[in-house]
C-alpha cells in the first residue's frame, strides 16, 4: 500500500492532552516544526483533573496561558474545603478547611504563582488556543496515530506518514508510543514492595470507579452556603466522592466506587437506570434542571514505566509514562511538568539522557505519595465506622467470587458492600461523628495542598526507590502534608523572590523570559548594589562559549535585607546559573574562582559532572512559617 507523505517534522507529537500540548506550545515559542496528532477533535467535556498546583501554574504562566486559565477559575473560598457528609446537599458529619493550612502558607511565601481549581477541559482549551498562534505548529485533531516506528516514522489512521526527528508520546497508556518504549510484564521490585502496589502495567486495576459528569447550576445555588472541591458521601446507598469543578456554572463529577462483575456487568454499570440511581443516592433533594452526561468506566492504577525513552528518538509524558492515584491531584501536574522537562532537551540534544534519568525519580516520589493519601483517604470513613483495609477484603472477596458462579457472587456482595463500608447506618453516633472531626482538627484526613511535592521536585540523581523512600518519610507530616524549603542548590527549581525591577519581577519569570527567545541558561548574578563589575566579569566567562549558551542577568533583589535573612548570614554576592526549565545548574560564590570557565563549560555539556556547588553547601531559605 502505498502511504501519503505529509511532511517531516522536528517533532511529532502524539496526544493532544495537557502534556502533549504543553510540549508543543513551548517548541512553538522557537519555531520549533512541530505536529500535535490528536484523535479528539475538540477536548472531552467530561472533568477530569482539576488540581493546577504551583509548579503546574508558573510552567503555564512561562507557556502564556496562566492568565486565561485563571479566568476560569473559581475565588479560593468556593473550593478550599473538603466536607464528609450524607448527602451532597444534606448534612454535615465534618469539614476540612484548607484555607486555613500551613501549606498554603507556604506556596504562597515561595512562588509566583498559587494553586488553582480548573478542570481539564478548560486548560486543554487554552493550550489548543495558544499553540494555532505558532505558524510552527500543526494540530491534526480528528487523526490518531496508529503505528510509531523507532526511526520517527508515525503512520496515521488516514494512511498517511509523517516523519519526525523525535516522536513524543503523550496518547495514554494505551496509546502506540508506549508500547514501542516500554513493557507490560516490568517493573522496579523493591519500588513496588515498598509501595505495596504492582507497578506493571499488566497488573489489574487498585479500584473501579464510575465517573458521572452531571450538570445542575440549582445545586450549585443551593451549595452556596456550603462551597467545597470535595463532598465525601456516606449514606446507606453510597460511599462516593462528588466534585465541584465549577459551583457557580453547576457542574459536577461523580465518582462512584464499584466491584465488577460482582455489582453487575460492566454494560449494566453504565446503563442509564444504574448512573441516575447513583447521582440520586448523594441527593438529598433532586434539582429540576438535573442533567446527567455519559458515564465513563475507569480503574485506578499506579504505574512507572521502567524508561521513559527509547534510544533518544522516541518519549513518554504524562499517562503514557505513568498513572498515579488521584489523591493528591498529582497526575496532571507530573504530565506537565514532563512536558517542561524533555521540551528544551529536545533543542538541546546533548541532555536528552537526562530526561529519564531525572523524571523517573521524580515521578515516583510523587507516586509514592499518592498511593500513601490512598490509603489515607480511607481514614475518614474509617473513622466513621468502616472497618480498616476495607477496600484489600473488597478486591480479594471479588476476585475469589468471580472464579465460581452467580450464586457465589449473591452471596458475597453483602458482604462486600458492608466491608466498604457502603452500608452505612442511616444515622451517624455522635461518637463516629466526633472521631471524624478529632482526625480532620489533627490534620491527619487527606491534604489539599502539598507544598513538598508541589515545588519540591529535585533532580539529585536518586533512584526511583530512593526517591520514593525519601517522599514517604515525611508524608503524613503532623502539618498536613511536608512543607517546602527552597535551596539554592543544583537540581532544585530556583527560589522565588523579587528583582529589583520596574516593576518588580520574579526570579523565574526572568528565566523565563531567557527561555521564551532560546532555550538559554541564565546566569543570575545575586548582588549588591556595586553589582555593575561583577556583570562584567561573569558576562566576559559567557561570552567565551560557543555557541552563545548563557545569558547573564542582574537578579539584585527588591528587597536585599530580606534575601540576606533568608541565606542564613551568608551574604551575596553569589551567581547561579540555572537551566531553561528553572533548575538550577551550579552555584558560585563571588569573585568566581579561576575555573569559572570550565565550570560553565562542563556544566552545559553533555559529559558534565554530578550536580554541586563551589565553596558552600546548599543555602537554605528559612521559612518561620515551619
Amino acid at each position: 500500500m502505498l502511504r501519503r507523505w505529509l511532511s517531516s517534522q522536528d517533532v511529532v507529537v502524539c496526544g493532544g492532552g495537557p502534556a502533549g500540548l504543553t510540549v508543543a506550545a513551548l517548541l512553538g515559542r522557537w519555531g520549533v516544526k512541530c505536529t500535535v496528532v490528536e484523535p479528539l477533535v475538540a477536548p472531552s467535556a467530561h472533568p477530569r483533573a482539576h488540581v493546577l498546583g504551583a509548579r503546574t501554574m508558573e510552567i503555564l504562566r512561562e507557556v502564556g496561558v496562566e492568565a486565561s486559565i485563571l479566568k476560569e477559575a473559581p475565588e479560593l473560598d468556593l473550593w478550599r474545603r473538603f466536607r464528609y457528609c450524607d448527602a451532597v446537599d444534606g448534612e454535615d458529619l465534618g469539614v476540612a478547611d484548607h484555607g486555613t493550612s500551613s501549606g498554603l502558607r507556604n506556596l504562597r511565601e515561595t512562588s509566583a504563582s498559587g494553586v488553582a481549581h480548573v478542570s481539564q477541559p478548560k486548560v486543554e482549551a487554552a493550550l489548543r488556543d495558544r499553540i494555532a498562534s505558532y505558524p510552527s505548529v500543526t494540530a491534526l485533531y480528528g487523526r490518531r496515530a496508529t503505528r510509531v516506528r523507532e526511526d520517527g516514522a508515525v503512520e496515521l489512521d488516514d494512511g498517511s506518514e509523517l516523519s519526525g526527528r523525535f516522536v513524543v508520546g503523550a496518547d495514554g497508556p494505551r496509546g502506540v508510543v508506549r508500547g514501542v518504549v516500554a513493557r507490560d510484564d516490568v517493573a522496579d521490585a523493591d519500588l513496588e514492595d515498598t509501595l505495596g502496589v504492582s507497578l506493571r502495567a499488566s497488573a489489574p486495576p487498585l479500584q473501579h470507579f464510575v465517573s458521572i459528569h452531571f450538570e445542575s447550576p440549582e445545586l450549585g445555588a443551593r451549595l452556596a452556603a456550603r462551597p467545597a472541591m470535595l463532598y465525601f458521601v456516606f449514606n446507606p446507598h453510597t460511599a462516593s466522592v462528588v466534585v465541584a469543578h465549577d459551583l457557580v456554572r453547576g457542574v459536577f463529577n461523580l465518582q462512584a466506587p464499584v466491584f465488577p462483575p460482582l455489582d453487575a456487568p460492566l454494560g449494566d454499570l453504565l446503563a442509564p437506570s444504574s448512573v441516575d440511581a447513583a447521582v440520586r443516592v448523594c441527593l438529598r433533594r433532586l434539582p429540576s434542571d438535573l442533567r446527567v452526561h455519559a458515564p465513563k468506566l475507569w480503574g485506578m492504577r499506579a504505574r512507572l514505566e521502567p524508561t521513559f525513552s527509547r534510544g533518544n528518538k522516541v518519549f513518554l509524558v504524562g499517562d503514557a509514562a505513568h498513572e498515579l492515584p488521584p489523591s493528591g491531584g498529582f497526575g496532571l501536574n507530573c504530565a506537565i511538568q514532563d512536558a517542561h522537562n524533555l521540551s528544551w532537551k529536545l533543542r538541546r540534544e546533548d541532555w536528552l539522557e537526562t530526561y529519564d534519568v531525572e523524571r523517573r525519580p521524580a515521578t515516583a516520589a510523587a507516586l509514592a505519595v499518592a498511593v500513601d493519601n490512598w490509603r489515607r483517604g480511607l481514614l475518614a470513613p474509617q473513622a466513621l465506622g468502616a472497618p480498616p483495609a476495607a477496600l484489600d477484603v473488597a478486591r480479594n472477596t471479588v476476585a475469589i467470587a468471580s472464579l465460581f458462579g452467580e450464586r457465589a457472587r449473591k452471596t458475597t456482595r453483602a458482604a462486600v458492600r458492608a466491608a466498604t463500608g457502603l452500608g452505612f447506618r442511616a444515622a451517624f453516633s455522635s461518637p463516629r461523628t466526633s472521631s471524624l472531626r478529632d482526625l480532620l482538627r489533627a490534620r491527619r484526613d487527606l491534604p489539599l495542598f502539598f507544598p513538598r511535592v508541589d515545588l519540591g521536585t529535585r533532580y539529585d540523581g536518586a533512584s526511583p526507590l530512593r526517591a520514593a523512600r525519601d517522599a514517604l518519610r515525611n508524608a503524613r507530616h503532623h502539618l498536613g502534608a511536608e512543607p517546602y524549603a527552597p535551596v539554592f542548590h543544583p537540581g532544585h527549581r530556583l527560589p522565588h523572590f523579587w528583582l529589583r525591577r520596574d516593576p518588580p519581577t520574579a526570579s523565574l519569570d526572568a528565566v523565563a523570559d531567557v527561555a521564551k527567545q532560546r532555550p538559554n541558561f541564565s546566569l543570575l548574578v545575586l548582588g549588591d548594589a556595586d553589582s555593575d563589575s561583577l556583570l562584567d566579569i561573569f558576562a566576559d566567562a559567557a561570552a567565551r562559549l560557543r555557541p552563545q549558551a548563557v545569558d547573564v542577568l542582574d537578579a539584585r533583589p527588591a528587597d536585599p535585607a530580606a534575601l540576606k535573612d533568608s541565606l542564613h548570614g551568608v551574604t551575596p554576592p553569589v551567581a547561579v546559573l540555572v537551566r531553561p526549565d528553572g533548575i538550577v545548574a551550579h552555584v558560585w560564590d563571588v569573585p568566581p574562582p579561576s575555573s569559572m570557565g570550565i565550570d560553565l563549560r562542563s556544566t552545559i555539556s553533555p559529559a558534565r559532572p554530578p550536580p554541586r556547588t563551589s565553596g558552600r553547601e546548599s543555602m537554605k531559605i528559612n521559612q518561620s512559617m515551619i
